[in-house]
């Protein structure tokens, strides 16, 4: 497919005029919601509700200070509490983002990042965001892509990649590369950071995945009920129903048989 052009941003992007991005060629904006396990970003509210009022489609990403998993767990929870109010409204996925600076702050902490904390932080944050019903995504670099990130985890989620030039060198799978820090767009003053997507994403696809698990939760419910009145009628008035969970023509002439009887 033809790559569809977009940008990122965060609060140092500073004042955007959104008409006039989406009017220089833009379709797709992904947007720092914040950092670390309580801090959003002081532009996140602005940003997005200019990109939505512009039709330009919409994705996050959540700067990671983890120095476990439960505190990866708790920056996925952090960042769907504020994006829940533009659920509807963010197609592209959510992602995760663990950097150098990532690095630099456990060590502080005392915690030495090796490839299996990396990655092991990373499903923890990813895995949330997916319970919560929105698409979950992997942004990295080509060092950290293989010094700190198994395999598995680029195989499991959609990734974005950034290397800044004209080719991509990155041969695994992803779906968007950021190829400039320094990009120039009508209504953003100064570089922004450039990228390209590979992947069409579906308005309230992530919703629709979201649903379709809360429908397959609920026909198992179902299943388990009817079992439960196929023993009873067995027990209760000698029948052979079949104990299959589905209320069929001859689990259906029994209840209502029976009903009638009492």
């Amino acid at each position: 497919m033809t790559a569809i052009k977009g940008i990122d941003v965060s609060k140092h992007n500073g004042k955007i005029n959104w008409s006039k991005v989406k009017d220089s060629g833009i379709k797709f904006v992904i947007i720092r919601a914040g950092y670390g396990s309580n801090t959003i970003d002081e532009r996140f509210e602005e940003y997005i509700r200019g990109a939505i009022k512009e039709k330009i489609d919409v994705g996050i990403y959540w700067f990671s200070y983890a120095t476990n998993e439960e505190k990866a767990k708790l920056e996925a929870k952090k960042c769907m509490e504020v994006i829940k109010p533009y659920k509807e409204h963010i197609i592209y996925p959510v992602f995760y983002d663990f950097e150098y600076d990532s690095v630099r702050y456990a060590k502080k902490q005392g915690v030495s990042i090796n490839k299996t904390k990396a990655t092991n932080f990373a499903y923890a944050f990813l895995k949330e965001i997916k319970k919560g019903g929105y698409k979950p995504g992997l942004y990295t670099n080509l060092d950290f892509s293989k010094n700190y990130f198994f395999k598995s985890i680029l195989r499991d989620y959609d990734v974005w990649i950034a290397q800044y030039g004209s080719r991509l060198y990155y041969k695994d799978p992803h779906v968007m590369w950021q190829y400039s820090e320094s990009g120039r767009v009508n209504g953003i003053i100064g570089n922004v950071d450039m990228n390209y997507c590979y992947k069409k994403y579906n308005k309230n696809e992530s919703l629709r995945n979201e649903n379709t698990s809360e429908n397959k939760k609920e026909d198992s419910s179902k299943e388990t009920l009817i079992k439960e009145l196929q023993k009873a009628l067995n027990k209760s008035y000698n029948l052979n129903l079949d104990v299959d969970g589905s209320f069929g023509p001859k689990t259906k002439a029994a209840c209502t048989k029976y009903k009638t009887r009492e």
